[in-house]
């Protein structure tokens, strides 16, 4: 598997967040009903084959190809929501660039709490699929779970969910670009016993995956 790392700052989070929401206007209603908001689809269910409660490699896989053929409606504005690079959008927006390339050994771990809101971590993510990105979209908007590990501070946590969390703004970021995490550390029961808990979180992401 291939780390993702990932640098997480609740201050500066939630100065750009509050930015955002005043300088960009929201879409005017959409066919169905204002905004883009959908209710959660249930997937785990019906393709849970082994009942855990969740779905490993080949159910995901299974998972990914129905909702190929079976899209989740959306409403909203017809093309989505209006928003950098989009229709609407800023015609000089840039496209995603990868950010530096950062190794677990090169990060120095620190001390308090995890979510002490005057520290900066370096959040390691290792996926099981190399389109781990893609996975995450194919999933937005369901019950479906994508299995990680995550290290922090020198400490793997096996077993956790991720999800890609938000609808407006969701789909006002483009691809490869910062998007909201949701972390489930709980996911598989593997980390029962640590002090982290399950966070909904926004996240910058700052490198491809590598070795």
């Amino acid at each position: 598997m291939k780390p993702i790392p990932f640098f997480f700052s609740l201050l500066a989070v939630a100065a750009s967040v509050l930015s955002a929401q005043q300088e960009m206007p929201m879409p005017p209603p959409g066919p169905g009903g204002p905004g883009m908001m959908t209710e959660e689809r249930k997937i785990v269910a019906q393709f849970d084959k082994d009942g855990d409660e969740r779905l490993n490699h080949e159910e995901r896989t299974a998972a990914r190809e129905f909702l190929k053929q079976n899209p989740t409606p959306r409403r909203g504005p017809p093309g989505g929501m209006r928003g950098p690079g989009g229709p609407g959008g800023s015609a000089e927006a840039k496209p995603p660039v990868p950010g530096a390339r950062i190794s677990q050994d090169s990060v120095k771990p620190a001390s308090g709490d995890l979510y002490a809101a005057d520290t900066l971590r370096t959040f390691f993510l290792e996926f099981e699929n190399p389109d781990w990105e893609t996975e995450l979209e194919d999933f937005h908007g369901t019950d479906v779970e994508v299995p990680a590990t995550l290290t922090v501070d020198g400490t793997r946590y096996p077993g956790v969910g991720i999800h890609f969390r938000g609808m407006s703004s969701y789909m006002m970021v483009k691809a490869g670009q910062k998007r909201s995490l949701n972390v489930t550390v709980d996911y598989t029961g593997k980390n029962s016993g640590s002090t982290a808990t399950n966070r909904s979180t926004s996240s910058t992401p700052t490198a491809t995956a590598h070795s």
